[in-house]
């Protein structure tokens, strides 16, 4: 008797083992607009409180394994770009991904901008301001 209680407990953990399929998932994230690859962002993925993570090569690839099938929200993090949430369903079937990032401009490049602008419109007004001579009647 116990020994068919002890075969059964093995065939079941057995076929759960075989029953747990997990995939991979990889993908690129490129910079918006030039399509240049983006090395060193920082992928995580989430699914009902597990969380994975890993970062982009020099070449902007990534990929994470032993996913299981379900929804993931996935956060990708650069300090140059603006960050991106997405949601992805993990399938038999998956693609790889591709992510655009945003560069941001940051607070100097905009001064430096808007100083320039405003020196050559003050070339501009002083040129503006010259009086021409009257003419004689």
């Amino acid at each position: 008797m116990n020994s068919y209680f002890f075969f059964f407990i093995l065939l079941i953990s057995t076929c759960s083992l075989f029953g747990q399929r997990t995939y991979d998932i990889h993908g690129q994230i490129l910079k918006e607009n030039t399509e240049a690859p983006i090395p060193g962002t920082t992928i995580f993925f989430s699914s009902k409180g597990n969380f994975y993570g890993t970062s982009t090569d020099e070449n902007g690839y990534f990929q994470i394994n032993n996913l299981s099938k379900g929804t993931y929200e996935i956060a990708i993090n650069d300090s140059n770009y603006q960050s991106k949430k997405e949601t992805i369903i993990v399938t038999d079937n998956n693609e790889p991904l591709l992510f655009f990032l945003t560069p941001i401009i940051s607070i100097s490049e905009k001064t430096t901008h808007q100083l320039s602008f405003q020196k050559d419109n003050h070339k501009n007004q002083n040129k503006q301001q010259r009086t021409l001579p009257k003419e004689e009647e």
